[in-house]
């Protein structure tokens, strides 16, 4: 089988300096690295060893969303003494 799937990713900074990426729509599915090539690389490996671990199982490969289920805003915090 030679079925090639688009996933949306997140990409995160780590704490660290690297960073961590995330597939809102795989649960459980994440990777981190010290480069963002490196990070993409693991990711990529770690949607692979999903899906192919959803089939053996007899299960199916969740269908990509047009958008994220993300929103990204600032807030505001006062910290009195």
């Amino acid at each position: 089988m030679k079925d090639e799937y688009i996933f949306k990713v997140l990409f995160e900074r780590a704490d660290d300096g690297g960073y961590v990426a995330s597939v809102p729509i795989l649960p459980s599915c994440y990777a981190a690295g010290p480069t963002l090539e490196t990070t993409r690389q693991r990711i990529a490996e770690a949607i692979r060893c999903y899906c192919l671990n959803q089939l053996e199982l007899g299960g199916s490969i969740p269908q990509k969303r047009t958008s994220l289920p993300v929103m990204v805003d600032e807030v505001k915090v006062r910290l009195e003494a």
